[in-house]
């Protein structure tokens, strides 16, 4: 088997995650190009149509689609389908984008600017529910929303608000597909991919804009639609504030949240009296609101305390930017090379793991104030090599490190065995739980591949793989006194990891017959333009400075045998 010397020969022995979540079987499926990823990528939208970021939306949908469809389901079927070819439309300019910049799009969704603009468009949302204003369309715009041919402009601009409303919320699957997308710079099958996690996203909206026409056109407007508007008000406040949450103390949230509620409750009559033949229902609703009254006092109260006093409550996500929360012996003992940690790795006999984050990602920051800094993490991280990978700063650098690993979005956390073999990876939060089952599964897969994993059962023939890149070359492939089989292959590449194994095998079998050069088309552009390599992997069998024979994916070792014999 062959040692490796450097990180980034390490990287590219990466195989494919072991994880069995719907994330790790998308990122399997996308790499061994199986249609069923289309499948998987849209049951990963329907799910993420059920957190948080999409809830602002869900009344909205109702009162707008509902409203223009009088009561008629076909519609609002209608309407909710162009609701969500907007939807869709943001999310494949996403996946373009993607592919077009190496996933900087994707990025620009996690930083502290992103998340205070979705804040403010959702805390006006909340004000304008609790009556303070109206939020409309300019009129020259209502009026083409309003009718006919063009009224579909309206729920696609609604769709389209929403896919960026939900971006930084819909998580590890589309981290996998930015991270996948990028890597292959495809710009076509990020754009379906996208679309098709949009499609998945919107069912839900399909489903309510369908229906809504019938909750509108329900008799009586009364009061229980003014309390229904309060109630998504006081919701939608809360999740403008959520979005800031790692950002701004947890005490001032509190106490901001507290106050807008006493005054919000205050508003809506809380300490009215009730008049004289009030029912039963009356009172309950009056009670309602003064527990309401209470609660918001009483965050207020303790949140100013906090700042005040400091103790009372947690400090949160206040703490300075990239900042971890845990500090000494709270976090694991984290390297900052990765080279040393793999070297460190080699040498204890330890699994590694690998954290990629930045100072603006929200998921980063709270890995480290909830999940690395648990007692059952950092006993079971002792086992381990840890190192942290800072990409919070776009440079050459960074972006060569994120390349080589195959990573886009943060966080993404990767595990490999001793060796330096990629064993699993997860991107997103996780809480200490879900961690603590990966870090046992890792500890458990590296210690058999440790423990299967010596020389002798290959003869005690070490491989004679070399690395080649633009270089290079010429000298070690035209040049060559020998003949030269060449591996053009990738990082990210499925089928790639299914032949190295193949290609190490035959490098030690034919060790100083031909020489075996594996080539990463991310190192070695100009070689790959030169002979036109257009997909991966693909071998050229070279002999004297010519291409003799050529092959494009994955084949059997021994036909691969039998060509390396006629280039001989």
């Amino acid at each position: 088997m062959t040692t490796k010397t450097a990180a980034g020969d390490i990287a590219a022995d990466a195989a494919a995650p072991a994880g069995g979540g719907l994330q790790a079987r998308l990122q399997r499926a996308l790499e061994k190009g199986s249609w069923l990823a289309f499948l998987l990528v849209f049951l990963g939208g329907v799910l993420a149509s059920f957190t948080p970021c999409v809830y602002p939306m869900i009344p909205i949908t109702i009162s707008y689609i509902g409203g223009n469809s009088r009561g008629r389901p076909l519609k609002g079927f209608v309407l909710s389908l162009w609701y969500v070819l907007g939807i869709a439309l943001v999310y494949s300019i996403l996946g373009v984008a993607a592919a077009a910049t190496g996933g900087a799009f994707g990025q620009a969704t996690q930083t502290p600017v992103f998340a205070a603009i979705v804040a403010a468009i959702i805390g006006a949302m909340a004000l304008s529910m609790a009556g303070l204003f109206d939020l409309q369309l300019p009129s020259s715009l209502t009026s083409r929303v309003g009718g006919g041919r063009t009224g579909f402009l309206g729920p696609l601009l609604m769709g389209a608000a929403m896919g960026l409303i939900a971006a930084p919320c819909v998580g590890p699957v589309l981290i996998v597909l930015l991270t996948w997308v990028a890597t292959t710079g495809n710009l076509v099958l990020g754009f379906w991919l996208l679309f098709t996690f949009a499609l998945g996203l919107g069912v839900l909206f399909v489903a309510l804009g369908t229906f809504s026409g019938l909750l509108t056109a329900l008799p009586g407007a009364g009061g229980w639609m003014q309390t229904v508007k309060h109630v998504f008000a006081v919701v939608l406040f809360a999740l403008a504030l959520w979005f800031l949450r790692l950002y701004v103390p947890v005490w001032l949230l509190a106490a901001v949240f507290g106050l807008a509620l006493l005054l919000s409750v205050s508003a809506w009559g809380a300490w009215r009296a009730l008049p004289e033949g009030a029912g039963a229902r009356a009172g309950l609703n009056l009670g309602g609101l003064r527990f309401l009254w209470l609660l918001g006092a009483t965050l207020a109260i303790l949140g100013g305390l906090r700042g005040l006093a400091p103790g009372l409550l947690p400090a949160g996500g206040g703490a300075a930017v990239g900042e971890t929360a845990a500090a000494g012996h709270d976090e694991p003992a984290w390297l900052h090379d990765d080279q040393a940690a793999f070297a460190a790795a080699r040498e204890q006999g330890k699994p590694l793991m690998m954290d990629f984050w930045a100072a603006w990602c929200a998921a980063c920051l709270e890995l480290d104030e909830r999940t690395y800094n648990q007692p059952a993490i950092l006993a079971l991280a002792g086992d381990f090599v840890a190192v942290k990978m800072d990409l919070t700063e776009r440079s050459a650098a960074n972006d060569a490190l994120a390349r080589r690993y195959g990573v886009v979005g943060m966080p993404t956390v990767l595990f490999f065995d001793p060796q330096g073999r990629e064993l699993e990876r997860f991107s997103g939060f996780m809480d200490a739980r879900d961690l603590g089952v990966v870090l046992e599964r890792v500890r458990r897969e590296a210690a058999r591949a440790t423990a299967s994993d010596h020389p002798s059962d290959r003869g005690g023939t070490m491989s004679q793989l070399i690395h080649v890149t633009d270089a290079n070359f010429q000298q070690e492939v035209l040049d060559s006194a020998l003949p030269v089989v060449v591996d053009f292959s990738a990082t990210w590449c499925g089928p790639c990891k299914q032949l190295k194994p193949i290609v190490e095998e035959l490098a030690a079998q034919y060790a100083g017959k031909v020489k075996i050069a594996h080539v990463d088309v991310d190192e070695a552009r100009q070689a790959a333009m030169k002979y036109g390599v257009m997909s991966v992997p693909t071998v050229l069998y070279i002999k004297g400075g010519q291409v003799r024979d050529s092959q494009i994916g994955v084949i059997a070792k021994e036909k691969m045998a039998a060509k390396i014999d006629n280039l001989i």
